[in-house]
């Protein structure tokens, strides 16, 4: 997750651009577990995408798809796939002519694993997302987070990555006939934590 010039609000991006906006490292998603569902003959596509978004949503999302070739043997088998996805939560206090609070949660779960012969594969991630938006007046503050574990197994060799994206919003605006001040604060950070193991050791 990124904010992008013009996010939250706008009138905060101008004249300058945010620090770090053009700043976006990608995303890697290991799909050698549906390999034994894609191996079948038939024509597929693998597309990228936001769900559950409104018609107002605007995404611009691609991506690169890289193979690595391996010699014949065995075929592939999926064992497992579930995805569990609770419907998100959305709750709220108050009032718009007072004090009005909102409290956004969500999360996902997806796990496919997947053989080959003696070997096994899996790709497992857990997403979390939370956001509380306060309102009162022309004051608006938002805090939240997201966070992703994305955990791939082959055979005994584990890799762990965990990215936890805080962010912390104040929006203060007053205005009269003639002009209009904007007070405001965004913070946000991006942290990446890679776990890893080789045949059991941690490395």
């Amino acid at each position: 997750p990124v904010i992008y010039t013009g996010g939250v609000n706008p009138f905060l991006w101008r004249p300058l651009t945010g620090i770090g906006s053009f700043a976006v490292p990608p995303y890697n998603f290991d799909l050698t577990p549906f390999a034994g569902l894609l191996a079948d003959g038939q024509e597929h596509n693998v597309s990228i995408g936001v769900r559950h978004d409104n018609e107002q949503g605007v995404w611009y999302v691609d991506g690169v798809l890289h193979l690595e070739l391996g010699g014949s043997g065995a075929a592939w088998e999926v064992e497992s796939h579930s995805d569990v996805q609770p419907p998100v939560s959305v709750k709220t206090t108050g009032n718009i002519n007072a004090t009005l609070n909102v409290t956004t949660t969500g999360k996902r779960q997806v796990k496919v694993t997947a053989k080959r012969g003696a070997s096994t594969f899996s790709v497992s991630q857990q997403l979390q997302a939370y956001n509380f938006n306060t309102v009162e007046g022309n004051l608006q503050v938002s805090v939240g987070y997201m966070k992703s574990v994305t955990t791939t197994t082959r055979d005994q060799d584990i890799t762990k990555v965990v990215t936890y994206y805080p962010y912390y919003v104040y929006d203060f605006y007053a205005e009269d006939n003639k002009t209009m001040e904007i007070e405001a604060v965004v913070n946000y950070t991006r942290s990446v934590v890679v776990h890893g193991e080789v045949g059991g050791q941690a490395r």
